[in-house]
């Protein structure tokens, strides 16, 4: 035989060497059926080490609103400790529901955005609730008031932002002041606490207004006076 029609055989012959893999993993087929699988099977370590990644963060989004509604109940419902994937499903799902004007894709963000909340110990609650609350709040102005709906249901973003403002307005009238008049005493550092809290207000601010200029929130109701309260949202 010569060398190239050796070559060739020994070629053609491991193109035909019969699959090792086992018949159930084969059975189990797409990576998206895999990453369920490990979930449902209790091997969740490796998944957590296969999804920690941006590009995995990416697939996972490419997988669709079916696929990731069945991933993010099994963290809802307390079968799986919660990953670190939360904020990047956010902002996934977000930007496919803006794009597409897509209220699937916007009820997966806010369930995403939800359960980031609840990471760490509610480590990051504020700053996620404040990015779907604002994101609720743009839906509604697109598609309206819908009561009920966990995305266009106004009432929900109304309670966020009554049951946030901690302060009486003559108190955060005269904090904003003094913030903006903070250059005039150099020597007394204005109170990081303060600072955190005016932000926090008007963040809440920020999305009533959102709701007030697309006619969700009638005007004459006690948010009018917050709203035009050219102090607060001058702060940086």
């Amino acid at each position: 035989m010569s060398l190239y029609s050796f070559l060739a055989h020994g070629f053609f012959a491991f193109r035909t060497i019969p699959s090792r893999q086992p018949l159930a993993a084969r059975l189990r087929g797409s990576r998206a059926a895999h990453h369920l699988y490990c979930l449902r099977s209790g091997r969740s370590r490796e998944m957590k080490m296969q999804i920690k990644s941006q590009p995995d963060l990416q697939f996972l989004i490419n997988q669709g609103t079916q696929w990731l509604d069945s991933y993010l109940r099994q963290f809802e419902e307390g079968k799986e400790k919660l990953s670190n994937n939360m904020l990047g499903i956010y902002e996934g799902a977000s930007s496919h529901a803006r794009a597409k004007n897509s209220l699937e894709w916007a009820r997966i963000a806010v369930r995403a955005a939800e359960l980031y909340a609840l990471e760490e110990s509610g480590k990051h609650r504020e700053y996620a609730l404040q990015k779907v609350m604002k994101f609720r709040a743009a839906f509604i102005a697109k598609m309206g008031s819908r009561s009920g709906d966990s995305v266009l249901d106004k009432e929900i973003v109304v309670c966020w932002v009554t049951e946030g403002i901690r302060l009486s307005i003559d108190e955060v009238k005269d904090m904003s002041a003094r913030f903006k008049n903070r250059h005039l005493s150099p020597n007394e550092p204005f109170p990081l606490d303060e600072i955190r809290e005016l932000h926090r207000i008007r963040a809440r601010i920020g999305v009533a207004r959102t709701l007030m200029d697309c006619g969700e929130l009638a005007n004459g109701s006690w948010l009018d006076e917050w709203i035009n309260m050219e102090t607060l949202h001058e702060i940086p």
